[in-house]
């Protein structure tokens, strides 16, 4: 395979027909695989100068992208390691882009490429590798057979409902008797004190500004029952409508709001890809806590995907326990550290410790 490194932002933007094709050919596709996502997240969090796109060809034909970027790790704001890293800088999981079939020789080659022939690196750190994905075990692997100094870390639970044929058969596989007993409890004391909540799906280009800032509110209500105010901030709002804009003709983007009482008093919001749904923010009106109405959402979420013939819905990262009322499907993200040797891999771990965040 030839080996083509691309820092030109025009370069990286030129690159985006081929790398949709490469996406939708990859063995697990993932929306912050997509050219849009890692376009809006270093626009709006990072810097595009600090880009390093590697792109595999073979015969010509794009077969892998890494999509990397430069970072400086700092001690008292001196530079003491070159280190490359996964862009976007915001998602929950990252990976290669490679061609199903080829990620092997793809691994293999970029581990050679990074031993011999590219000197801007002392540290890789590859945050977030999802274990459904070929390239979780042959990063590893194949780096250590390339003479390079691996270690992983920190294997975090990842979620995923496998939706049935019918929603009679999803609850009597939901695990929990007692958790499916409380959840139709609660619905029909909801449904007896406010109303029966409807759910409103909007798709593509049906999601607005408007749609995606009351997301955030909901999101922010649900936070403060736990003293907290969640992920949403003002950027990552800006974020969600930047690329929901430019995804939206393919209708990927999904929001999900239960909808009681002319209001919306629950939201899930994720994208639409190879029929599986990811969930990447979810949120509810605080008032209607006692109701688990953001459970109450999730089973009205789960019941639309299988009317609409969903796969999957990925509930992203992270153990929180409502997830696992719904599904005993896990898989895990890891992190790993690649070094051009041992010295240099614990001169890396020594580093992040002083700094006090490990792998973070």
């Amino acid at each position: 395979m030839d080996v083509q490194v691309l820092t030109d932002a025009e370069q990286i933007d030129a690159l985006k027909p081929e790398w949709d094709v490469l996406l939708a050919a990859s063995a697990r596709p993932r929306p912050s695989l997509m050219h849009e996502w890692m376009t809006a997240s270093s626009v709006r969090f990072g810097d595009r100068s600090r880009l390093l796109v590697v792109c595999l060809r073979d015969a010509g034909k794009l077969v892998a992208i890494a999509p990397f970027r430069e970072a400086a790790c700092r001690l008292a704001g001196i530079p003491v390691m070159r280190r490359l890293e996964f862009t976007p800088q915001v998602a929950d999981c990252r990976d290669l882009i490679v061609e199903s079939g080829a990620e092997w020789r793809a691994v293999e080659t970029l581990m050679e490429w990074l031993k011999t022939d590219c000197p801007r690196w002392d540290l890789l750190r590859l945050r977030g590798l999802c274990s459904r994905s070929p390239t979780h075990d042959y990063l590893p692997l194949l780096a250590a057979q390339a003479g390079l100094a691996v270690s992983a870390f920190r294997a975090v639970p990842c979620a995923n409902i496998d939706l049935p044929a019918s929603m009679d058969e999803f609850l009597e596989e939901m695990p929990g008797q007692r958790r499916r007993h409380v959840y139709a409890q609660v619905g029909r004391k909801l449904a007896r004190e406010h109303g029966q909540p409807t759910l409103r799906v909007l798709r593509g280009a049906e999601v607005t500004r408007a749609d995606l800032e009351r997301l955030c509110q909901l999101h922010r209500s649900a936070w403060s029952t736990r003293g907290g105010s969640g992920i949403l901030d003002e950027h990552f709002c800006h974020f969600l409508t930047e690329l929901s804009g430019a995804i939206a003709e393919k209708g990927q983007p999904v929001v999900a709001f239960l909808h009681l009482g002319g209001h919306d008093i629950a939201g899930h919001y994720g994208f639409l890809l190879d029929g599986r749904f990811f969930l990447y923010v979810v949120g509810f009106d605080s008032t209607y806590a006692s109701y688990s109405i953001g459970a109450q959402g999730l089973l009205a979420l789960v019941q639309y995907g299988i009317e609409h013939g969903w796969t999957e819905i990925d509930l992203m990262k992270g153990g929180e326990r409502y997830k696992f009322d719904f599904t005993r499907h896990c898989c895990r993200a890891t992190d790993v550290w690649i070094a051009r040797s041992p010295a240099r891999l614990r001169a890396a771990c020594a580093v992040a410790a002083l700094r006090g965040h490990l792998c973070s």
